[in-house]
């Protein structure tokens, strides 16, 4: 699966997928790599793709792969659709598909993570994710010293200012299930 940089096959076929079949709302995965890390909010470049596009990742309760039965069953669907030949004209298939930017309302400060992963926040740097590498995070006050961030929809912790460090969500918050669609 897609571990790097957006020119690689993997990549390509996930967007070609997208702009076939359209963008899902979530994305229900494990929580290896490429899908997810041990930065803020268990984010990836995979990751922090799909939130730009909208799509929701969620992640299994770690050790268990019973949670992702679905995953077994698109790769048969897969198998079957690939298999058919195509319909038409491919192009006149296929959606323009581009990235929005990220925007966020008036009422948090904004920080772009450096290439390292961090951001400068009151003239000290702060480990964000290696993952979110020039791309802009939200920062909004919860209390005198606590920040919740998040990038675009996507919850990544909490600054605590006293111990210059992100809180990393308790476990059920970060990796809540949701209904997927019927197959």
């Amino acid at each position: 699966m897609c571990h790097g940089p957006e020119d690689t096959d993997d990549w390509r076929l996930l967007e070609w997928a997208f702009k076939e079949y359209g963008l899902p709302e979530a994305i229900r995965t494990d929580n290896g790599a490429p899908f997810a890390s041990v930065g803020s909010g268990g984010l990836t470049r995979l990751s922090v793709w799909f939130i730009k596009l909208g799509i929701r990742p969620e992640r299994i309760e770690l050790g268990h792969p019973e949670q992702n039965g679905r995953h077994e069953r698109m790769h048969r669907s897969l198998k079957e659709s690939t298999a058919n030949p195509p319909r038409g004209d491919i192009k006149l298939q296929q959606v323009a598909a581009e990235i929005p930017k990220i925007e966020y309302g008036h009422d948090v400060i904004v920080r772009k993570v450096r290439h390292n992963g961090e951001i400068k926040w009151k003239g000290k740097l702060i480990y964000v994710s290696e993952a979110l590498a020039g791309e802009p995070i939200a920062l909004k006050r919860k209390d005198e010293h606590l920040w919740e961030i998040r990038f675009s929809f996507y919850p990544l912790g909490v600054l605590n200012e006293s111990v210059g460090r992100i809180i990393p969500l308790p476990g059920k918050q970060r990796r809540e299930l949701l209904p997927m669609c019927p197959v």
